[in-house]
């Protein structure tokens, strides 16, 4: 009996833990479009998607909000090299480029 408390008391604390995706609205494109002029909300979904396909391979997600734009930019071509490196040309260019937006637009939501 104890070894099922502790498997559910572990369940709870990894599902309380982790993190929900930030899900982009019309507003977030509205915002974004200063940066990213014609932007939309398809855009913003791929950039999501392939956020939660591909980042969370080498390491748990990392909330858009956790860095600047200005970091974002720097940060994602490096995670794609690395990524690119370690599972072969898995991220292309239009790709990455979808990933910066979402998270960029993403790090200057409300939260």
């Amino acid at each position: 009996m104890k070894k099922y408390f502790y498997l559910l008391s572990l369940l709870f604390v990894v599902a309380c833990g982790t993190s929900k995706m930030v899900v982009p609205s019309q507003a977030d494109v509205d915002r974004g479009k200063d940066n990213f002029p014609g932007l939309t909300l398809a855009q913003l979904g791929e950039g999501q998607q392939l956020y939660t396909q591909y980042c969370n391979r080498c390491h748990p997600y990392k909330k858009p909000g956790s860095r600047t734009a200005i970091e974002w930019k720097h940060e994602i071509p490096e995670m794609t090299t690395k990524a690119n490196h370690k599972f072969g040309d898995v991220i292309n260019a239009a790709q990455e480029e979808a990933i910066l937006r979402y998270v960029s637009v993403m790090s200057s939501a409300k939260k």
